[in-house]
């Protein structure tokens, strides 16, 4: 199996447009496998997509992308995938419009394949090939063993990891810490607002770090109880400004916080739980990120706020929920409006057991959350990559048409 490159651009090969760059597939794999010409031998052509799976992408680059797909016809030794390891949150329209250009040109299904951080593309397996895994956990524990034993000190605060001595032998300044980058989003907005109902927000350490210039506040209209209302304080969300736990985003660029690649202990060990805004509540597309692998690395309890069966999956990722401390009936709630309202009705509970309730129950459950943080270094990027290779080889070798490539 060879590699046909997409925009590789330092080794004089002229393939592509402009819309896709060098993956960790090609770095693994195809430098050492790769072709310049479409051979009858088994290829991958690989597209990793810039920014993404997102829709406009793909329409900008339709007259492209269609040429490629016609080149293919009728050569089942040639397969096109699209990976994207760290991004993708809403992958569904792009993977829609792939399905329904592959069925025009009439290629065979196993001629595309996405590879994707978004758990719920098995959905389209019987259309296309499909191979998940969750590449961004892998991608932050390996560059976490860089901060596990040795911090790092920085403008004054400490990068490094949590443990549970730290936790429980820490004076809590706040009880929720929440990160939220984007507040472009409604459901993030949502959540600030609802902390500002509740009076929790001045018990709690949030970022807001992007904003809309021009937001549509009736988003914000709901008949869910904790929803309800929510309008009335957008006005002190909008004049509160920015609020910065590390950096300033966007004017310092390439600044250590910036990274998702680090933490920083403090915002841990001076709260008691973690209210995690994942990137997708809406979209079933279970895009798990740095957000939700955040705060087990730190040994910090916490609730998702995201698709349907987030907590699920993370659990079925090996990681030990917090049954004894946390309700996750809210967990699977196929209507993401109705999700949100009794994660939030979930997030008061916990808020009127106390630190003191909070921490006799963490010093319980000490064992399940260092097991968590010990699952979490057993993932391993590189292994993923490797993993993929031998699944992309294994989907060749059952293809009808191909059945003898090794």
């Amino acid at each position: 199996m060879k590699f046909y490159y997409e925009n590789e651009d330092f080794r004089n090969i002229p393939n592509g447009n402009g819309f896709c760059e060098i993956s960790n597939l090609d770095w693994e794999y195809g430098f050492q496998m790769s072709t310049t010409k479409l051979t009858e031998e088994p290829i991958i052509w690989n597209f990793s997509v810039r920014g993404g799976f997102l829709p406009h992408i793909f329409d900008e680059n339709i007259n492209y992308i269609k040429s490629v797909f016609e080149s293919v016809k009728g050569r089942p030794n040639i397969k096109l995938t699209f990976t994207n390891f760290h991004e993708g949150g809403t992958p569904t329209q792009f993977i829609e419009k792939l399905i329904q250009l592959k069925n025009r040109v009439g290629l065979e299904n196993h001629q595309v394949c996405i590879i994707t951080n978004n758990a719920n593309v098995d959905l389209y397996k019987k259309m296309i090939d499909v191979i998940y895994k969750p590449y961004l956990l892998g991608f932050l524990a390996d560059h976490y063993k860089d901060i596990l034993h040795t911090p790092i000190e920085h403008n004054g605060s400490t990068i490094g990891l949590l443990s549970t001595d730290e936790y429980i032998n820490s004076e809590k300044k706040k009880f929720f810490l929440s990160y939220n980058k984007n507040t472009t989003k409604t459901f993030r907005i949502q959540l600030l607002l609802w902390l500002m109902k509740t009076g929790y927000i001045d018990d709690s350490y949030v970022s807001i770090l992007i904003k809309s210039e021009y937001f549509d506040r009736n988003r914000l209209r709901s008949k869910e109880d904790e929803l309800y209302d929510l309008i009335a304080y957008y006005n002190r969300f909008e004049s509160m400004g920015f609020n910065v736990l590390d950096w300033n985003y966007p004017e310092v660029n390439n600044d250590v916080f910036s990274s998702l690649k680090y933490t920083t202990k403090s915002h841990y060990s001076d709260t008691l739980f973690n209210i995690i805004t994942e990137t997708t509540c809406d979209t079933n597309s279970l895009n798990l990120t740095e957000k939700s692998f955040k705060g087990i690395a730190n040994c910090h309890p916490y609730l998702v706020i995201g698709d349907v069966n987030t907590h699920k999956h993370i659990k079925d990722l090996g990681f030990e929920l917090y049954e004894d401390l946390i309700d996750y009936s809210f967990d699977s709630i196929d209507d993401s409006e109705i999700r949100l309202n009794s994660a939030l009705k979930e997030v008061k509970r916990i808020y009127n057991i106390g630190g003191n309730g909070i921490l006799e129950w963490y010093k319980k459950n000490i064992d399940k959350i260092e097991h968590n943080k010990s699952k979490f270094f057993e993932y391993k990027f590189s292994d993923m990559i490797k993993e993929t290779i031998k699944d992309l080889k294994k989907q060749f070798s059952s293809t009808e048409s191909y059945k003898n490539i090794i």
